[in-house]
């Protein structure tokens, strides 16, 4: 049972990646009004439809469990603190650390990561709280 579990939440973070890496690809090409609509009406839905399959299906389905299917559905609530606060910087604030002359390097240690340190953190929180609540209707 409890190795059963580590696979699960392995398969979760799997998926929590996957739909981590599709709402990138979001961010990228969305434009910022549109995307702040589409997450805030996506955001709480997909995560009540992810425990409404985990509670309620995996009795009818069987043995069978989807935890990717699950962390792709929990995804925009991980995401959510990181995306708030990159969607809330000015636009030319990569645009004005290039033109003073700092490198990637720089510009990450010096820029993004004092910007997203405590959403990350956050976010970190939200998901071991998310499989915590997995955990306890396990």
């Amino acid at each position: 049972m409890i190795d059963s579990f580590f696979i699960f939440i392995s398969l979760f973070l799997c998926g929590i990646i996957m739909g981590s890496l599709l709402g990138t690809l979001c961010v990228r090409f969305i434009p910022k009004n549109i995307l702040k609509i589409i997450g805030l009406i996506t955001l709480l839905p997909l995560m009540m439809v992810s425990f409404f399959i985990y509670i309620y299906l995996r009795d009818n389905l069987g043995a069978s469990y989807f935890p990717i299917i699950y962390g792709v559905l929990n995804s925009p609530i991980v995401m959510f603190p990181c995306v708030a606060r990159y969607l809330s910087l000015p636009s030319g604030t990569e645009r004005a650390a290039l033109g003073l002359g700092a490198t990637p390097s720089v510009r990450l240690q010096k820029l993004w990561f004092p910007l997203l340190a405590v959403p990350l953190t956050i976010s970190v929180c939200i998901t071991v709280f998310v499989i915590i609540l997995y955990r306890a209707f396990w």
